[in-house]
C-alpha cells in the first residue's frame, strides 16, 4: 500500500493545527497557508479527485465561514478556512464523508462530557481534533 507523502504531510499540518486548538483556541496562519499549498500541488498532481470535485469541496467548505459568521463565531474562522483548504484536498464526496465522521465523533465527545457534567452549553470545544480524527477515519476507510 502507497502512501503519498503529501498526505503524510498534511495530515501532520493537520496534527499541530488540533494541537494548537486544544492549547490555544486558534490556529497559526502559516500553519493554514501551508496546508493550502500542500492542497493546489495536490490539485495539481493528483488527478485522482477531478477539479470539479475539488471546487464542490472548497466550495462545501467556505459555507462554514458563512456559519461562522452566522453564528458569530460559534464554529471559528479558522475552522471555517481549513475546511475550506480541506474541501479542496479531498474532494466533494470525501469531504461529505470527513465531515460526517468530524462532526458525529463531536457530538459524541459532548454528549458524554455534559453526561458527566465536565461540561456545560455555554462552554466550547475545539473542533479541529475531531475534524482531524475524521480525516485520519477518512483517509484509512478510503485509501
Amino acid at each position: 500500500m502507497e502512501i503519498p507523502i503529501g498526505k503524510i504531510l498534511f495530515g501532520m499540518l493537520f496534527l499541530v493545527c488540533a494541537a494548537e486548538d486544544i492549547k490555544k483556541k486558534q490556529v497559526h496562519r502559516m500553519l493554514l497557508i501551508l496546508m493550502a499549498a500542500l492542497m493546489v500541488l495536490d490539485f495539481a498532481f493528483d488527478h485522482e479527485v477531478s477539479v470539479g470535485m475539488r471546487f464542490a469541496g472548497i466550495f462545501l467548505g467556505s459555507l462554514f465561514l458563512l456559519v461562522s459568521r452566522l453564528t458569530r463565531k460559534q464554529i471559528g474562522k479558522g475552522d471555517g478556512i481549513l475546511l475550506t483548504i480541506v474541501g479542496g484536498y479531498l474532494g466533494m464526496f470525501a469531504f461529505i464523508e470527513f465531515i460526517m465522521y468530524a462532526f458525529f465523533m463531536a457530538a459524541l465527545a459532548a454528549i458524554v462530557l455534559l453526561a458527566i457534567r465536565k461540561f456545560n452549553r455555554k462552554r466550547t470545544m475545539p473542533l479541529i481534533p475531531f475534524l482531524f480524527a475524521g480525516f485520519i477515519v477518512c483517509q484509512w476507510i478510503g485509501g
